[in-house]
């Protein structure tokens, strides 16, 4: 009964809801649901540093080739539409607000990813001319660095980052194949970071123990709460 009452209360700390989304929820596979819960913890801490390569890539290889056509001022400076501009506003009010510096480079830290991914979208095709060789220099075949293929990368990314940066579950999102193309992307801007990525990165170890390596402990736990 005692142990009963354990196993409810973990339950009801980590809840059902979120429990539930790896599977039926009962004390025979609760050993099973935690272990693809603890894996699905594991895979998406592995994936933080291949995300914040890219998004460092990303928000640096943006402005420095806008700055490059438009000035290093081109975020200020009437460039963009009314819904990036309103966000880099904000950006700029909160550094003011903090009593941190707001040069460009100040600013373009404090945006984040949604806003460099929003720059791809069909409203920025003629802007993106320009700056999209300087941005992705690596892509090959050169046919495929369009506005339009390259935006739906990045969005794919996006919203699996979303999932990552949430806990959520994330198996059924392919994360291998989401890190390939986390990778790849970063191989058409900025290719030297990709052996320093591998070097820290135990996204590839972590997917491949898969929950069953965290079974047996997970039951060790639960047979303590008996």
């Amino acid at each position: 009964m005692q142990g009963q009452l354990k196993k409810s209360r973990l339950i009801s700390r980590i809840s059902k809801e979120r429990l539930g989304s790896y599977g039926y929820l009962d004390e025979q596979q609760l050993d099973s649901i935690i272990a693809k819960y603890l894996w699905n913890c594991a895979l998406s801490e592995s994936l933080y540093e291949s995300l914040h390569w890219l998004e460092i890539s990303l928000r640096n290889n943006i402005h420095t080739a806008a700055s490059h056509v438009w000035g290093n001022s081109w975020l200020t400076n009437g460039q963009l539409l009314a819904p990036e501009q309103r966000l880099v506003d904000e950006a700029l009010e909160r550094l003011i607000k903090e009593g941190k510096k707001t040069n460009p480079e100040d600013i373009t830290a404090a945006l984040n990813f949604g806003f460099w991914t929003s720059l791809f979208r069909k409203d920025y095709e003629q802007k993106l001319r320009p700056i999209l060789p300087r941005i992705f220099p690596y892509v090959t075949p050169a046919s495929d660095r369009t506005r339009k293929i390259i935006s739906d990368r990045l969005n794919t990314i996006r919203k699996f980052r979303n999932r990552v940066f949430h806990f959520e579950p994330i198996i059924s999102y392919k994360p291998e194949i989401r890190y390939g193309e986390i990778k790849q992307a970063m191989e058409w801007m900025a290719p030297e970071l990709i052996p320093f990525l591998e070097l820290n990165c135990g996204f590839s170890a972590e997917f491949a123990k898969g929950d069953a390596h965290y079974v047996s402990e997970v039951k060790k736990i639960l047979d303590l709460m008996e």
